[in-house]
């Protein structure tokens, strides 16, 4: 598998896994994944992941950290190696973008979002990363575009093909077996939509500030001007 991303006349390719990978890619990636990877494991846990699963019932009850943590729990092992899997390759490959601390601050807004957006739908009982995954990928190909990179382009219409499909025909029959769970298209719905409107909303943020910064900057030239006018009379 690999993604194409090109900025300015540059083609970047990175591979699963990559053949070459920089220091900085390295380092930036090992501190964010092994953390995280170590956090995911131990919530396989059974003595742990019994108290993280979302479940609305238990929510009301005051158990809010499900709406959390539900993220971070799997049916299965099988589930577990999917995600943690595309977790990896989205690390490496989007590590030019990522911070330890965005990376976090990433998946704790996804994971809120999406643990919020559930009580909305008639899920029961929900785990799993996927939900966030679909935020991450959203959000890099988001980024992507407003960097002006045009294979933010390939990769935002890829996942909405692949979120299309799912609504309109189902999640994978395999997959489902697999994990043994309904496959929760809703929350990689949310996680998608979660991942679109952060940028989206960082990006005005940053233009409306712009433009008022600029209009300060002239109200204060023309009030520079109109005291020099008067100094001269």
């Amino acid at each position: 598998m690999c993604i194409f991303r090109i900025s300015k006349g540059e083609v970047f390719i990175a591979t699963t896994p990559p053949l070459k990978m920089g220091n900085q890619t390295l380092i930036t990636s090992s501190k964010i994944l092994l953390p995280v990877l170590v956090i995911l494991l131990l919530a396989q846990q059974n003595i742990f992941a019994g108290w993280l699963f979302w479940e609305p019932g238990l929510i009301i009850k005051s158990q809010w950290w499900r709406i959390i943590t539900s993220n971070l729990t799997h049916t299965n092992d099988y589930h577990l190696f999917i995600n943690t899997s595309v977790l990896i390759f989205f690390v490496i490959n989007f590590s030019d973008m990522l911070s330890v601390k965005r990376f976090w601050f990433l998946t704790l807004y996804l994971s809120t979002f999406i643990g919020f957006a559930l009580i909305f739908t008639d899920i029961q009982s929900y785990v799993g990363f996927s939900g966030v995954m679909h935020g991450l990928f959203i959000w890099a190909a988001v980024t992507d575009i407003y960097q002006r990179r045009f294979s933010g382009w390939i990769l935002l219409i890829g996942v909405s093909i692949k979120l299309g499909y799912d609504q309109v025909y189902g999640p994978s029959v395999t997959t489902s077996e697999l994990i043994q769970a309904k496959v929760a298209v809703e929350a990689h719905m949310a996680g998608a939509l979660a991942g679109f409107i952060l940028p989206v909303t960082e990006h005005l943020y940053i233009a409306m500030s712009k433009h008022s910064n600029v209009n300060t900057l002239k109200l204060l030239q023309a009030t520079a001007l109109a005291n020099r006018k008067k100094e001269m009379f």
